[in-house]
């Protein structure tokens, strides 16, 4: 239900960015449940946002948490100079902001999900250079009236 929430605000919110795709035209960020499709082509699957669910967590205070990543992958054509890294960088930075930026503005999805603070996006391995392709994640932790408990028959 959740899933399916975020999927639908990023793919409604995402439309009009206009982001740079190997060997394509501009054109907004696919949107997948869980995983990349395993026929996609790497290359062709850019720009692209995951949602995958991560974990849940119930509390005795009546309330339940979910953690969200939404993975993204961005790609960068050379620019004048040719570098590839640098404009990759910049669509990692858009991509990030204009999520979270949408998240701030949709705090409460499926009728009963409220988005946790803060909302962290970063690089999975910051140390280590990417090139023309960049992958950020950014964390969301939901609250929920915990689930009601199983009545035994």
């Amino acid at each position: 239900m959740l899933q399916d929430a975020l999927v639908s605000l990023l793919e409604t919110g995402l439309a009009d960015l206009a982001m740079d795709r190997p060997g394509r035209a501009l054109g907004a960020p696919a949107v997948f449940r869980a995983a990349l499709p395993s026929a996609s082509d790497d290359e062709e699957a850019f720009p692209f946002v995951v949602v995958r669910w991560l974990e849940g967590e119930d509390y005795e205070a009546d309330e339940s948490m979910e953690t969200f990543a939404l993975i993204i992958g961005v790609y960068g054509e050379e620019d004048g100079d040719g570098h590839a890294a640098s404009v990759a960088e910049q669509w990692s930075m858009v991509a990030a902001s204009s999520i979270r930026r949408l998240l701030h503005g949709n705090q409460t999805l499926a009728g009963k999900f409220s988005l946790r603070f803060p909302v962290n996006s970063r690089k999975p391995t910051p140390e280590h250079q990417q090139e023309r392709y960049h992958l950020v994640t950014i964390t969301t932790k939901w609250s929920a009236p915990a689930p009601e408990p199983l009545l035994e028959a």
